[in-house]
């Protein structure tokens, strides 16, 4: 059985906002991304998603903090989208919407 330990409609809600961000935000493609994180997807977790999406949310969360924080410790994210190609950030982009849209049908198969 799946586990859903906060509202999915919360979770559901929050990445599709992410979504739009994403395809209609201004600036380029890394810009719209960090934004999209800030705005919208900093909120929800790994707690958040049923055991078989969680690891297409972590492997998002590991793109986008992988240069790790700077020597103080802090914004790990824009060190690291400074460091993403625009390939790199279309891929992570392509698996949040991939994201939304499991996330989606793993929602609806609640409901039958």
């Amino acid at each position: 059985m799946k586990r859903w330990p906060r509202e999915a409609s919360y979770v559901l809600g929050k990445l599709r906002l992410a979504s739009d961000a994403l395809a209609s935000g201004s600036g380029n493609v890394k810009k719209r991304l960090g934004n999209a994180l800030i705005s919208h997807l900093h909120v929800i977790g790994d707690p958040d998603f049923p055991s078989d999406l969680v690891g297409d949310w972590q492997w998002i969360m590991d793109r986008l903090t992988a240069a790790g924080p700077d020597e103080q410790g802090h914004d790990s994210v824009n060190r690291t989208l400074g460091q993403m190609t625009d390939e790199e950030a279309t891929e992570v982009v392509q698996r949040i919407l991939a994201l939304e849209r499991k996330y989606q049908s793993a929602v609806e198969s609640l409901d039958s």
